[in-house]
């Protein structure tokens, strides 16, 4: 499965990363790599795919072997831990279909972290995928602290760029009725003030 291929390609440089990234930024870096992902020449994905082939295989043969050795009760509480695990996983999909939707609709863009946006401007060649994010690492870790201030600075004014025209959108997609668009506590204010605020108007 190619989607199984890149999300554990994306894993494993992720996991190179983790030194240097703040945990809330996790789903921003799998983002990025899923764009990096593309670039790949046919040879490294072919690479990849078959170890994720040959983890799958060793994975459902250990499944297997461990659902043989279970107890009726432990394999029914197992039942039950897949069937909530299920049920995230189509969570994760309404997310995501959400997502797209809202892009479709102009959404605005999570800006990138300082750190990304300093990613973006290196260059090192000849270096392995592998290298490159360690050395990437080391540089982001080891950049004096005014260098790093500029990116600092530019994520910040970028954020605040964001978070306002992400407001101006919601109360846009509110007066639509698009309130499963919304974050949580905007769609309970929206749902709470927009209906008196029309009804003054009238």
């Amino acid at each position: 499965n190619n989607n199984n291929t890149r999300w554990r390609w994306c894993e494993c440089v992720v996991s190179l990363l983790s030194d240097f990234m703040h945990p809330h930024r996790y789903l921003e870096v799998i983002t990025k790599l899923s764009h990096l992902w593309q670039n790949l020449s046919p040879a490294e994905k072919e690479e990849w795919t078959q170890k994720s082939e040959r983890e799958k295989a060793a994975y459902d043969i250990q499944y297997i072997n461990y659902v043989k050795m279970m107890n009726p009760k432990d394999l029914n509480k197992m039942k039950k831990l897949e069937k909530k695990l299920k049920n995230k996983k189509q969570q994760k999909y309404i997310r995501r279909r959400k997502n797209i939707e809202g892009e479709k609709l102009g959404k605005p863009k999570l800006p990138n972290s300082p750190f990304m946006m300093f990613l973006e401007l290196l260059k090192i060649p000849e270096l392995s995928r592998k290298e490159f994010s360690l050395e990437a690492g080391r540089r982001w870790q080891s950049l004096p602290e005014d260098e790093k201030k500029v990116f600092l600075e530019k994520a910040r004014k970028e954020r605040d760029q964001y978070e306002r025209e992400l407001t101006e959108w919601e109360a846009k997609m509110a007066k639509e009725g698009r309130y499963d668009l919304l974050r949580s506590k905007q769609k309970i204010m929206y749902k709470l003030f927009l209906p008196r605020h029309q009804d003054q108007q009238t």
